[in-house]
């Protein structure tokens, strides 16, 4: 909501989700520049200036495009305005920036500066504000010249200084000041103009952000609500380019009995498929042949029973020891056998890996809702409907048929364990987060197996994320776009292995937007 605190991360998200919506970043742009005029024109009759003269200085990305917005709106209040570009027009890499620039160019009421004409100290020196937008959240590392340069020249100019957004120069997670030659600088500003979000970074920064204001740039409920690209982007992340095995991920899958063997197959396949580069797939000996049969890439190790029992955990404790998330139920068989399993199991994996990730799904949540179990934040349950009246009724929730509502007091006699609700909408909850909402997918993912691949892809993108929560939200949303695209070329007539195969797809696209 307006005001509330967020992560930088989780901003770019919001507002890649924004576009995802229909609602361009340009017009963001158009209300944080317009916020950004309106707050210089009251600096100036607080100063008494109101014929005074203003100076945007500009970096070349967003934050730049937000000045060349507020520019474009003093010069229509009636304020002397110009335009100083640290960088050719060409470097200007933002393409909504680029957009204002191109107005601005042809606006001969403005005039645009360059750094490398101008002498920095005496030119800021005859201006009444001067309008900081030059850096914005985007800010890492040492700086680079002319940034460094420009702030300080903007610090000694006695002028009265607004930013954009934040100061620059300043991180706005940590508030760790940038460096420079071994020092720190960061602009000093006598008004921050914040975007719609507050940023951790200034909590304790007011000798840098002076009086801050929250500018309401429209961004929606929807939009923080939903799961959608932006939070694909923003938070998976891509391995190094000197990754070595592992860094992917390694995931064991248990599951699998003398009956299913395709549900344990397709959660491994899919974890295989979200970029993990190992998975353990445990399965009874009597399916193990045909399991391996699918593919060479996957680990399998078979365990001597019919159906998973107690006794076999000690002899796969070695592969969850090594594994960074644990997937059990796909497949499993809900019998007095299976149940026992699963009881023990978590028992095990909470006493003896406390820290241990688990995805639970199908069988396996009917036993935790016969066992009535006691579990904490490091377990996600994926149920759909059916699977959720059932647990609902075991831990004695009660109410209308509120999915989101009853998914969220679930998480809460969960000990916050997340709960995704599975349906034509999932709902991702947490006692901890919240919940959130994917609403992409068609009926064609009622087929069986499309759950198999969900749980799959939480276990990998574990690693990726190093949240549970987002984790869930994402495998959700990447789940169901697959299936969005398979829509588009054979109607709603598509299995779960072809929703499988388009996670590539789906994963590489979304990342090539990014670029």
């Amino acid at each position: 909501m307006l005001g509330d605190c967020l992560s930088s991360k989780r901003i770019r998200a919001i507002e890649e989700n924004m576009t995802y919506l229909g609602i361009p970043t340009l017009l963001l742009m158009e209300n944080a520049g317009k916020c950004v005029a309106e707050e210089s024109y009251k600096a100036l009759e607080t100063l008494g200036k109101e014929n005074g003269k203003v100076v945007v200085v500009a970096g070349r990305g967003g934050n730049a495009g937000d000045g060349f917005v507020a520019a474009r709106h003093l010069r229509a209040m009636g304020v002397s305005v110009d335009v100083l570009l640290l960088y050719q027009k060409e470097l200007i890499n933002h393409n909504d920036a680029r957009t204002n620039l191109d107005y601005l160019l042809k606006d001969f009421q403005i005039n645009i500066f360059h750094w490398d004409e101008i002498s920095p100290h005496s030119f800021l020196k005859n201006y009444d504000i001067i309008i900081d937008a030059i850096l914005g959240t985007g800010v890492r590392g040492e700086l680079r010249y002319p940034i460094p340069q420009a702030i300080e020249a903007i610090n000694s100019s006695g002028s009265y200084v607004v930013a954009v957004d934040i100061p620059s120069g300043i991180d706005p997670d940590t508030g760790e000041l940038a460096s420079y030659r071994d020092e720190k600088i960061a602009v000093k500003a006598n008004t921050t103009v914040v975007m719609h979000y507050r940023k951790k970074g200034l909590e304790n920064r007011g000798e840098f952000a002076g009086k801050q204001v929250i500018c309401d740039v429209g961004i929606t409920p929807a939009a923080e609500k939903i799961v959608g690209p932006g939070d694909v982007r923003n938070f998976l992340k891509l391995k190094p380019k000197d990754a070595k095995k592992g860094d992917g991920g390694i995931v064991t899958v248990i599951g699998g009995s003398k009956e299913y063997y395709g549900a344990p197959t397709l959660s491994a396949l899919a974890v295989l498929r979200a970029g993990a580069d190992l998975v353990y797939l445990i399965v009874p000996e009597k399916i193990k042949q045909i399991v391996s049969s699918f593919t060479p890439s996957l680990i399998v190790i078979g365990t001597e029973n019919d159906y998973h029992s107690p006794e076999e955990i000690s002899s796969i404790d070695k592969y969850i020891s090594r594994s960074d998330s644990v997937v059990v139920g796909p497949g499993l068989g809900f019998n007095e056998t299976t149940c026992n399993f699963v009881s023990e199991l978590i028992d095990h994996l909470k006493s003896k890996y406390p820290d241990a990730k688990v995805i639970v799904d199908a069988d396996a949540l009917k036993c935790i809702a016969k066992n009535k179990k006691t579990l904490n934040e490091n377990f996600v349950l994926t149920p759909h409907r059916g699977e959720l009246d059932l647990l609902l009724r075991s831990y004695d929730i009660t109410g209308d048929n509120d999915r989101e509502k009853n998914s969220l007091n679930l998480s809460n006699k969960l000990g916050g364990a997340i709960v995704v609700s599975k349906g034509p909408i999932d709902y991702i909850c947490s006692a901890k987060y919240g919940c959130r909402e994917k609403r992409c997918g068609n009926p064609g993912m009622s087929i069986g197996g499309t759950g198999d691949i969900l749980t799959g892809l939480i276990a990998a993108f574990y690693k990726r994320t190093g949240s549970l929560f987002y984790a869930s939200c994402i495998a959700s949303f990447v789940n169901s776009l697959a299936g969005d695209y398979l829509l588009n070329n054979y109607n709603e007539f598509y299995t779960s292995e072809d929703v499988l195969n388009c996670i590539s797809t789906v994963l590489r696209d979304l990342f090539n937007k990014k670029k």
